[in-house]
């Protein structure tokens, strides 16, 4: 319940001469800037607690933020580091990968070059992934290790081995294999590496033996003295191949 009259101000306002019983401090709707106290001790303060101006203050906070005009700074534990002092490179750096999203760059050497250092012949390339996906589709477990054609020559090969020791035949160049047949009636050892001996791998009297080791020389060891790659039938074949 509110005691007396309510005055006006010239604009029509109600001043905030209602007051309460009691040690209260009403809030006017709207009122003048006037402060009123009466004899009671009871007080207005119309200016600090206005809710008209409230609202203007808190409508014109609103349109503030709406509009960015206030400044937000943020604290030194939240800001984000400088990434890059030249923005054009960073531009750069996303329109070349804009670029190339979603395909291989169609020059490699200009657009990091990474893919340029595997193949310079793209149709090379291809070929050999085609030929690859036929072995795995056709089920083959193992790539055919097939010998090259022609072979590696002796260089100045004795017609014949010596008698009970080492005979070393050297390739003009390393071979990936090496063929032995057998077309005498002896043993013959050999060896790679080192000096053949009695001791060394035999191979018998019309054995064919093709194995496979890069090397350059080769050992012989017969216990009697026999034809190297002779014309007869009577002689040891040797042949180096890759």
């Amino acid at each position: 319940m509110v005691y007396g009259n309510i005055p006006e101000d010239a604009g029509g306002i109600p001043l905030s001469s209602g007051i309460v019983p009691g040690r209260t401090i009403p809030v006017p709707i709207q009122s003048s800037a006037n402060t009123t106290t009466d004899n009671q001790g009871n007080e207005t303060t119309p200016v600090n607690l206005n809710l008209k101006q409230v609202g203007d203050v808190l409508f014109a906070l609103g349109q503030a933020l709406k509009v960015g005009s206030i400044p937000v700074v943020l604290p030194s534990d939240q800001t984000v580091s400088v990434l890059d002092t030249n923005s054009a490179a960073i531009k750069a750096d996303l329109d070349t990968i804009a670029t190339n999203t979603g395909h291989i760059p169609s020059s490699p050497a200009t657009e990091g070059g990474h893919l340029a250092t595997i193949d310079t012949n793209t149709a090379a390339s291809k070929a050999d992934l085609d030929t690859l996906a036929g072995i795995v589709s056709g089920g083959k477990g193992a790539v055919q290790d097939i010998e090259a054609a022609g072979y590696i020559a002796l260089t100045s090969p004795p017609s014949t081995t010596n008698v009970g020791s080492d005979t070393p035949l050297t390739f003009s160049s390393q071979v990936n294999r090496v063929i032995i047949q057998n077309n005498t009636n002896a043993n013959v050892n050999f060896d790679f590496d080192q000096a053949a001996s009695a001791g060394s791998f035999l191979v018998g009297p019309g054995g064919l033996i093709v194995y496979p080791k890069k090397c350059t020389v080769f050992h012989l060891f017969t216990a009697a003295a026999q034809n190297i790659n002779g014309s007869s039938g009577n002689n040891i074949v040797i042949r180096g191949a890759m």
